[in-house]
């Protein structure tokens, strides 16, 4: 939907404007975050804090990729992964096994499936980054995150 058409559907509205869910929201100061798949797209608003009240800064709407095929994982691959893990950044993340396929979720945050595109690649949604599995030196499991904006996170499995 371009500006324009955005603008009259928004003022043609005679109801109220849906409320989203803020599961997930990340609070820095003044300013917040809530990243939400919506409608098949990934919707990122950021809202500021002015006057003591909250005001959307900006909204901006990913769309989400038509579906791929997952590559078919092992179970005993997939539940080699599963652990907590302690990104480079600070954060903890915690991967777990659902049915056939690897989830991820930071702490506090939203969980997210991950599509397996080979047994040690996996794919967040949306194209947002990609995590590379791979043993460490001393047996245990690490990943290296590459985000879609080129920022590298690595994350060791916690003993």
């Amino acid at each position: 939907m371009d500006k324009k058409s955005q603008i009259a559907s928004a003022l043609a509205s005679t109801g109220q404007l849906p409320m989203p869910s803020f599961d997930g929201l990340m609070v820095f100061g003044e300013t917040a975050i809530l990243r939400t798949p919506v409608d098949g797209r990934f919707g990122t608003t950021i809202y500021v804090k002015r006057s003591g009240r909250w005001q959307i800064l900006q909204l901006q709407g990913t769309p989400i990729p038509s579906a791929r095929t997952a590559a078919a994982v092992p179970a005993d691959v997939l539940r080699g992964y599963a652990g907590r893990y302690e990104q480079d950044n600070g954060l903890f993340v915690t991967i777990a096994v659902e049915q056939d396929h690897l989830t991820l979720q930071v702490d506090g945050r939203q969980k997210f499936d991950l599509l397996s595109d080979s047994d040690t690649l996996f794919s967040l949604p949306g194209g947002a980054g990609q995590f590379t599995f791979a043993k460490t030196a001393d047996g245990g499991m690490s990943y290296v995150l590459r985000r879609s904006n080129g920022s590298v996170v690595k994350g060791i499995r916690q003993k």
